[in-house]
């Protein structure tokens, strides 16, 4: 009992010890005014004679002397320790903090060195790059694969990448002629903020991965299988993306100027508000995707399918949508001016008044409307 006694005192000392001084400050103020304004004997405010020049009683800067100054200058010493005590926790924390980044630092380097020690020697010793599927070695490069991608801060996770892709082991292109899969597949793999700037990702099976933030920028993924991938704030700015399978994938945020993704299928693909200015669309399948806000100006989109797609407020200025599906398409708000819309399909489409487009709708009124 008194041990708990001790502990809840200690606890609640600090908020204790400033009501306790708090309070004396209050006796001590309403003493001081009930005494000078009362003279009572026991304050010593009493009357001084100055026909005598007796003195009474003590004055009242003889009481603000003997109390109030100490009072003023026990609470400063307060203030003053309890703000060094402050700045000795927090220069306490931060060397804490340095030491724990330190001891992570340490982990991670050691951990991907022990990954691709393993790893060279499935290569080397366990004939992993002469496997086929369903093999136990390519099970173990795999797991290990994912765990250590997981594990590690995405510069570290950008040098997993890179030595994947340059022992070539992740694109099917690399794989024997009868078994069209790669060594190591990075389906579902995470590859967050990872840098791959340039890397030949052709034919790769990224189905599902992480790829949120990561530098893609000038990366070859012709045919690459990214569906259901997520894209969000992906750099991507001329990627080849060529016959890329992106169905369901997110690339909310994402940047794709001038990427290449000529036949690429991206069908309920998620691209609000991405930036696709001069970017190749030729043939590419858009069907319910949704471009709401995404800048496709001088886009070209030839021959593009983007049946009952959502493309409120985007900006399609100077696209070429020569003999693209629009059917059923939202372009409520679009910008289209000196968009080429020859031959385009418009059935059903809300144009950007809100309106219905109809065979008779004249279209020059939103792709030139000073003429």
């Amino acid at each position: 009992m008194r041990e708990r006694f001790v502990t809840a005192l200690k606890k609640r000392w600090p908020i204790l010890s400033r009501g306790l001084l708090v309070l004396l400050m209050i006796i001590v103020i309403v003493g001081l005014w009930a005494g000078y304004t009362f003279k009572n004997d026991w304050t010593g405010f009493r009357d001084y004679e100055p026909e005598t020049g007796v003195e009474h009683g003590k004055t009242l800067w003889n009481w603000l002397e003997l109390l109030i100054v100490p009072a003023v200058l026990a609470v400063g010493a307060y203030l003053v320790n309890r703000n060094s005590q402050k700045n000795e926790q927090k220069r306490a924390d931060r060397e804490n903090q340095i030491e724990r980044e330190i001891a992570s630092e340490r982990n991670q380097e050691a951990a991907l060195q022990a990954y691709l020690d393993r790893m060279t020697d499935l290569l080397l010793k366990e004939g992993l790059r002469d496997s086929e599927p369903g093999d136990e070695v390519r099970t173990v490069a795999r797991t290990r694969t994912l765990t250590i991608l997981n594990s590690l801060e995405k510069n570290r996770r950008s040098v997993v990448g890179r030595f994947l892709i340059e022992a070539a082991l992740v694109s099917i292109k690399n794989g024997t002629e009868e078994n069209a899969a790669p060594i190591v597949s990075l389906k579902g793999a995470n590859l967050s903020g990872a840098n791959l700037e340039g890397a030949d990702l052709q034919e790769t099976n990224l189905e599902g991965a992480d790829l949120q933030g990561a530098n893609l920028e000038g990366a070859d993924l012709q045919e690459a299988n990214l569906e259901g991938a997520d894209l969000q704030e992906a750099n991507l700015q001329e990627a080849n993306l060529q016959e890329a399978n992106l169905r369901g994938t997110n690339l909310q945020g994402a940047n794709l100027w001038i990427t290449n993704l000529q036949e690429a299928n991206l069908q309920g693909a998620n691209l609000r508000g991405v930036d696709l200015r001069v970017a190749n669309l030729q043939e590419a399948n858009l069907a319910e995707a949704n471009l709401a806000g995404a800048n496709l100006r001088v886009a070209d989109l030839v021959g593009a399918n983007l049946r009952g797609a959502d493309l409120r407020g985007a900006d399609l200025a100077g696209a070429n949508l020569l003999v693209a599906n629009l059917q059923e398409a939202d372009l409520r708000e679009a910008n289209l001016w000196t968009a080429d819309l020859q031959k385009a399909k418009l059935g059903e489409c809300i144009l950007p008044d809100g309106s219905k487009w109809t065979e008779d709708t004249d279209m020059s009124r939103f792709t030139n409307p000073k003429k």
